[in-house]
């Protein structure tokens, strides 16, 4: 996340990589959030899965709690005052002076994949293929470890559900394990 916030705009752009690592969506999950999709309250986001059309209810952990109210102080502040429900949760910016940018609420990021490249890059990671889904392979792969480790019977089910899977042999071929 350290590697995330190094940009000029750095607190969208840690908040957005925690979103990413914490509740494993996809970048075309995250993008259209709107601020009011979070409930930091009941600690819970709604997204829309565009894949299967339907809408779901993630639990927001602390840690991501701790990012997105954060990340909500500086934005608030950058534009001037009280947030809109209806503005995305991370816009895009855009060039106002000499190193200087302004949020744009209405308008999607452009190059969200480019936000997780340069804090993996940041953290020594190369590659062609690095971006979200990266993070969100590495966070199914450790929820699996984990709820093994725990003795959980439905580890792999558990996860599937995580990452809006059809099929128990996605996710199996995603975190690359089998259960057999």
């Amino acid at each position: 996340l350290d590697a995330a916030g190094r940009s000029s705009i750095g607190a969208r752009d840690r908040a957005f990589v925690a979103a990413a690592l914490y509740t494993m969506c996809r970048q075309s999950e995250l993008v259209p959030v709107r601020i009011k999709d979070v409930n930091l309250e009941y600690g819970e986001m709604e997204i829309a899965i565009p894949k299967t059309y339907d809408r779901d209810i993630l639990p927001i952990v602390t840690e991501l709690d701790s990012e997105l109210r954060r990340w909500l102080a500086v934005y608030q502040q950058q534009m001037g005052g009280k947030l809109d429900p209806d503005w995305l949760l991370f816009p895009s910016y855009t060039p106002t002076g000499f190193h200087e940018y302004s949020p744009v609420p209405h308008r999607r990021i452009a190059k969200s994949e480019a936000i997780v490249r340069r804090a993996l890059e940041g953290i020594g990671w190369r590659g062609d293929w690095i971006g979200t889904h990266v993070l969100r392979r590495s966070a199914a792969t450790a929820r699996l470890e984990e709820n093994i480790e725990m003795g959980h019977d439905g580890a792999m089910r558990d996860v599937q559900a995580w990452l809006h899977h059809k099929s128990i042999t996605t996710t199996e071929r995603y975190v690359s394990r089998s259960l057999d």
